[in-house]
């Protein structure tokens, strides 16, 4: 009897052991056939990836390009050879936008230059250029190099139209006084250059000695006229006619003036008669004021103004020399223009 027991039991443990281990085996298989459902890191990377490209297709600028690269560095689902792949996809995208961008840049930098007038404002345009991140180097020196050209071009304008304009002005400077003024405010141009100023002074320095030489051959001209008026009415219409004179600056119409009137003057005392006759009734003589026109404005020897070659021989006559209002000035010895020729 006993053995009948222990007989079934060990028939009922094997059977349980037999189900139980049917029943592992099951769960081993339901187990592998879950894991082989799953996807590979292969797969999953795969996937990834076209998640990665189709985002990295919607991006349109190079700020958010770049946090897209950032973001790759922490991506712990791509496999490293498909990390490689898009981190170039993604380098590509923004080698081109930078180019679309730098050439979008180019373009309306150039257009702005072409809209700029001045020399001043181009030089202010290279200054805000200078730096900017949306060019390449050498876009940046091709944009530096054309805007120099163009100001090259608009200062050597600006220059001609001002040296143009100061020449029209100097065409109409007539006297000394006015060169000299002229000198002195090209001196201070703003526009200029100095070679141009320099020019542009030396022009009127060369207008300034040929009007000084054209007012002493004046000068001499008359007073060889003057030489050969010898009565009260040719010297009073000579006077006349220097006051006319195109050619002669005031001060030297004046001057000649005086010379003609001085000469004038010593005619008329000359034509005055040295005593005046007796009176038939005794005891009567001159009148007082006949005697002191007699005395007191002596007629000269020589009507005719002595002209001097030079200082040296005028200085033998006149050692200190003569004023313009003398007969004898002539202004070609009156170098320094005071109006006193050969002075010491």
């Amino acid at each position: 009897m006993k053995r009948l027991i222990v007989s079934a039991v060990l028939t009922a443990t094997l059977l349980g052991l037999v189900a139980c281990s049917e029943e592992n085996e099951k769960l081993e298989q339901e187990e592998t056939e879950a894991v082989a459902q799953l996807p590979t890191e292969k797969e999953i990377s795969k996937e990834e990836l076209h998640r990665l490209t189709e985002e990295l297709e919607s991006l349109e600028n190079i700020v958010s390009i770049d946090v897209f690269l950032l973001n790759l560095d922490h991506n712990d689902q791509l496999l490293e050879k498909d990390l490689k792949k898009i981190k170039k996809m993604t380098q590509s995208k923004k080698d081109k936008l930078a180019s679309a961008e730098a050439e979008a840049e180019m373009a309306r930098l150039t257009t702005k230059l072409e809209e700029l007038t001045t020399a001043s404002t181009i030089a202010t345009f290279v200054k805000n250029i200078e730096g900017n991140e949306m060019l390449s180097e050498k876009d940046l020196e091709e944009l530096k190099e054309a805007a120099e050209t163009k100001r090259a071009d608009l200062l050597e304008q600006e220059q001609l139209a001002e040296v143009e304009r100061l020449e029209g002005i100097l065409a109409q400077k007539n006297t000394a006084g006015e060169l000299d003024t002229f000198y002195t405010n090209v001196g201070a141009n703003l526009v200029l250059t100095d070679d141009r100023k320099r020019a542009l002074q030396q022009k009127i320095t060369n207008k300034k000695e040929e009007w000084i030489a054209t007012q002493e051959a004046e000068v001499q001209r008359l007073q060889t006229l003057l030489a050969n008026k010898t009565t009260g009415s040719e010297l009073e219409i000579f006077k006349q006619n220097i006051g006319t004179n195109t050619v002669l600056s005031d001060d030297r119409k004046r001057a000649l003036q005086q010379q003609t009137e001085q000469k004038r003057q010593q005619w008329v005392a000359a034509q005055q008669p040295k005593q005046a006759p007796r009176s038939k009734g005794g005891g009567g003589g001159v009148s007082g004021t006949v005697q002191n026109n007699i005395h007191n404005t002596p007629a000269p020897k020589d009507q005719t103004p002595h002209l001097f070659a030079n200082c040296t021989e005028m200085r033998k006559v006149y050692p200190n020399g003569v004023p313009s209002t003398h007969p004898s000035y002539q202004a070609k010895h009156d170098r320094d223009k005071d109006g006193w020729a050969c002075e010491r």
